[in-house]
């Protein structure tokens, strides 16, 4: 595949800026500096500061071309992290991130387990994430890829810096009403309506469009708040 010039600027940009942490609480993907069709996966907690995770919380990472055909993906397993490999350089990934159960006990403290796995605990989230990186945008950009909590383009145009961009976010494949939008987790870009749709607007160069609500859940043994994030990332000019 060749790119185009927008498709070699974000390449050649989005290492410092996917690396800057702005994205907090999410994972995202960014080229693997001096190795071609190589990826990293990165995870960023609170503050913006990168932080380790278990490799078994990379669920499932999709590569595909600009023609909706599927890349060949392998995983690499290292002491840094996840290096995500693919046959060629693809248009688009789709990733599912699972950050697991977060209980805190009666002094306040956070483990990464079940609530019924630690006793006496009474309120724990569950927090997965999703992303998707749109590398070349194109046709296939605004297709929904089937992510349990998606951000979905409705512009068929590739986004221009300054101008509002439409998108809507779907839960389980139904729009979702109430779902915050924000510039990495600013959260200041709108809400969705009752159709799942708002508006964004893009920042000239690399943007990471953050979407995330949380959920109060009842009679679960597991958690009582269900926590949904997404990262869309993507290039304006």
């Amino acid at each position: 595949m060749k790119f185009s010039k927008t498709s070699q600027s974000l390449i050649a940009g989005i290492v410092l800026a996917f690396s800057s942490g702005v994205f907090a609480h999410t994972a995202w993907l960014v080229p693997e500096e001096g190795q071609q069709n190589v990826y990293r996966l990165q995870f960023g907690g609170h503050g913006g500061v990168l932080e380790p995770y278990e490799a078994d919380k990379l669920i499932t990472v999709d590569a595909f071309d600009s023609s909706g055909e599927a890349v060949t993906v392998e995983s690499e397993e290292t002491e840094s992290g996840v290096l995500i490999h693919v046959s060629e350089e693809p248009a688009l990934f789709a990733v599912h991130f699972d950050n697991g159960y977060h209980a805190r006990d009666a002094q306040g403290r956070s483990f990464n387990v079940r609530m019924s796995e630690l006793p006496g605990s009474t309120r724990a989230t569950y927090a997965p994430k999703y992303h998707k990186f749109i590398i070349d945008w194109n046709a296939e950009s605004i297709k929904p890829q089937g992510q349990t909590f998606e951000v979905i383009p409705l512009d068929a145009e590739p986004p221009r810096a300054g101008q509002p961009m439409r998108v809507k976010v779907v839960i389980n494949g139904e729009p979702a009403e109430g779902i915050n939008l924000g510039h990495g987790e600013e959260g200041t870009e709108g809400t969705t309506n009752a159709e799942g749709i708002a508006t964004f607007t893009p920042r000239p160069g690399l943007n990471g469009m953050w979407a995330g609500k949380r959920f109060q859940v009842t009679d679960n043994k597991d958690y009582t708040e269900l926590s949904y994030e997404y990262l869309l990332g993507f290039y304006a000019q």
